[in-house]
C-alpha cells in the first residue's frame, strides 16, 4: 500500500472505506461499503510523538446494524455519541461508550441516506439523502424531523454545521450548495450557489468563526470537477461567496476537512492523495501518498496532530502532521508550476502530461510520455492513434481528448464565452446536450445516447466498469446552464 514507517494502518474493513471521523477524546469511527461501522481508541498517548501511539478496535466493534453501504459517520462535538447513515435508508445515533443504538432516523420518503452531521452544540442532527431533502432532528428526541428543508433536485451528498449562528450547508450531486439557518425555523435557504461545482458537489466542511485561525466563517467544498473551492460564509441573505480555488488534484475531490485550529485544510481525492493547504496563503503545504486506490475521506484528530484518511483500498491511515509553524521546512509551500509556452507545438512531453492531468486523464500520461508525445505530435494525433498506440480505449475519454485537441488546434478563442465548456457535451456523441441525464457512474450524458448505449451494454462509457444501476436521473442543473446561453435553436450543436 506504500504507507511509510511513521504511519499507522487500521485494518478490518472488507470493502471500501467511505467515511471517517475523530472525536475530541481520541476515538476514530469509520464507515464502509461492507455495511459495518468500526470504532478504534488510542491505547497509549506517547508524549514523544503521536506517530508511536497504539490503536485498538473497541470491544463492541464492528457494528452491524446497517443492511447496505454506510456512506457517512460523524461524532457529536462532545464525543459521547456518533451518527452513521446508509443506503438502507437509516441514520443511527450510537452511544460511543457502549455501542448501543440510541435513535434510528428515517426520512419520510424512506430514501437512501448519504450524509449526516451534528450541530456545533450537539443538540441537532441533520441528514440528507437521495430524495433531495435535508431533515433536521433533535438529537435527544428523534422520533420525527423538526424541520425538512426542500430544494435540491438531486441527491444530497454532504452536510456541515458550523459557526455561532448555527448555520448548515448542504451540497448535492446536481452541483448546488445551499446555506440554511435551521434554528430560525425558516425553510428557505439564506444563500444558493447553483453551480458551485458544475459536475456535482461531493463534500463540504465549515470552519467555525471562533477557531484559532481567525477571520469569518469559511466553507470548503469539493466536486467531481477535481477542484476544491473555498467560500466565505455569513448569517445573512446571500451569505455564501467564492473566495478562492485550489486545483492541485488530478481526480475527483472526495472529501475536505479543516484542522481544529482552522490553519490547515485537508483534501482527499481520486488521484490517491491527500493534500494539505495553508488557509492564510492557500498554498499547497504537502502532498501525502500511501493509499493504493481512491482516498475517499479524511479528518484530523482532536489535537490536530494526526491526519486520518480512508480509501477504496479498505485501509485507514493515521499520519503525524503539525500546524505550519510546528512543521518547519517539511511543510514548505510547493513552488508554483512553470507556465506552458503559448504555442502548443512547443510543449515538452512533461507539459503534455500536465495537460492530460488538467483534463482529469492522468492515467494516460505515462503512455503519452513513453511514445514521446510532445506538443507537435499531440497536434497531429488522430482518434485511431489514441486507441491503437496510446491505449485510450474508453470512448468517453477519446471523445474528450478529440474535443480538447480541436480547441488547441484552433488556438485561444476571441472571447472566453464563445465556446461552451467541455462538460456541456455528451461524452458519447460529442454534441451539446439537450436532455442531460446522470448515470450511476456519476457522469452526464445525452438521454438518447446513453439509452442507446444501455440497450447493448451494462458498463460505463467513461470507466468501462459495470454500472451499479441502469437508472437515468435528469440533470436539471446542467440543462438549465446549457439553456441559459448555449441551447441551439434546433437540434444539438456539434462539438467544436
Amino acid at each position: 500500500m506504500g504507507a511509510n514507517s511513521a504511519d499507522t494502518v487500521l485494518s478490518g474493513h472488507t470493502n471500501d472505506v467511505n467515511s471517517c471521523d475523530c472525536s475530541a477524546s481520541g476515538l476514530i469511527v469509520t464507515g464502509s461499503s461492507d455495511k459495518t461501522v468500526r470504532v478504534w481508541s488510542r491505547q497509549t498517548a506517547d508524549p514523544a510523538g503521536a506517530d508511536r501511539d497504539q490503536w485498538q478496535e473497541l470491544a463492541y466493534s464492528p457494528l452491524t446494524f446497517h443492511l447496505y453501504t454506510v456512506h457517512c459517520v460523524r461524532f457529536s462535538p462532545n464525543g459521547a455519541s456518533f451518527a452513521s447513515c446508509s443506503t438502507d435508508g437509516t441514520a443511527v445515533i450510537w452511544n460511543a461508550k457502549t455501542g448501543v443504538t440510541v435513535h434510528t432516523l428515517r426520512h419520510p420518503s424512506q430514501s437512501p441516506l448519504r450524509a449526516c452531521c451534528f450541530s456545533v452544540d450537539g443538540a441537532l442532527v441533520a441528514t440528507g439523502g437521495d430524495d433531495g431533502d435535508v431533515c433536521v432532528w433533535s438529537a435527544e428526541q428523534a422520533d420525527r424531523p423538526l424541520l425538512t428543508l426542500h430544494g435540491h433536485e438531486e441527491s444530497v451528498s454532504c452536510l456541515s454545521f458550523g459557526g455561532p449562528a448555527g448555520l448548515l450547508v448542504s451540497g448535492c450531486l446536481g452541483g448546488e450548495l445551499r446555506l440554511w439557518r435551521p434554528r430560525s425555523g425558516r425553510t428557505m435557504p439564506l444563500a444558493l450557489q447553483q453551480t458551485a461545482h458544475d459536475l456535482g458537489v461531493t463534500c463540504c466542511h465549515l470552519r467555525p468563526a471562533d477557531s484559532d485561525g481567525g477571520g469569518g466563517d469559511l466553507l470548503a467544498s469539493g466536486g467531481n470537477d477535481c477542484v476544491v473551492r473555498v467560500w466565505t460564509v455569513s448569517a445573512e441573505e446571500g451569505g455564501l461567496r467564492p473566495l478562492t480555488e485550489l486545483t492541485a488534484h488530478t481526480g475527483v475531490v472526495m472529501d475536505v476537512h479543516f484542522s481544529p485550529s482552522g490553519r490547515q485544510l485537508a483534501s482527499a481525492g481520486g488521484d490517491k492523495t491527500v493534500r494539505l493547504w495553508d488557509t492564510e496563503s492557500w498554498t499547497l503545504l504537502r502532498t501525502l501518498h500511501g493509499h493504493s486506490r481512491y482516498v475517499t475521506c479524511c479528518c484530523f484528530s482532536g489535537d490536530g496532530r494526526l491526519l486520518i484518511s480512508g480509501s477504496n483500498d479498505r485501509s485507514v491511515l493515521l499520519r503525524p502532521v503539525g500546524e505550519p509553524e510546528q512543521a518547519g521546512a517539511g511543510l514548505a509551500p510547493s513552488a508554483p508550476p512553470r507556465p506552458a509556452p503559448t504555442q502548443v507545438s512547443e510543449w515538452t512531453c512533461d507539459q503534455v502530461g500536465g495537460w492530460l492531468r488538467s483534463l482529469g486523464l492522468a492515467q494516460y500520461a505515462d503512455a503519452f510520455a513513453a511514445r514521446s508525445v510532445d506538443g507537435a505530435r499531440l497536434l497531429e494525433l488522430t482518434e485511431q492513434a489514441m486507441e491503437d498506440e496510446l491505449g485510450v480505449e474508453l470512448v468517453g475519454h477519446r471523445s474528450k481528448l478529440v474535443r480538447q485537441l480541436d480547441r488547441l488546434r484552433q488556438g485561444p478563442p476571441a472571447s472566453p464565452d464563445t465556446t461552451p465548456p467541455d462538460e456541456f457535451y455528451c461524452p458519447i456523441t460529442r454534441e451539446l446536450m439537450v436532455d442531460p441525464v446522470v448515470c450511476s457512474d456519476g457522469y452526464s450524458y445525452e438521454r438518447s445516447a446513453i439509452a442507446a448505449w444501455l440497450k447493448e451494454r451494462t458498463s460505463s462509457p467513461m470507466t468501462n466498469e459495470p454500472l451499479a444501476a441502469l437508472v437515468l436521473v435528469p440533470n436539471h442543473a446542467l440543462r438549465s446552464l446549457i439553456g441559459q446561453r448555449w441551447r441551439p435553436a434546433a437540434g444539438p450543436l456539434s462539438a467544436p
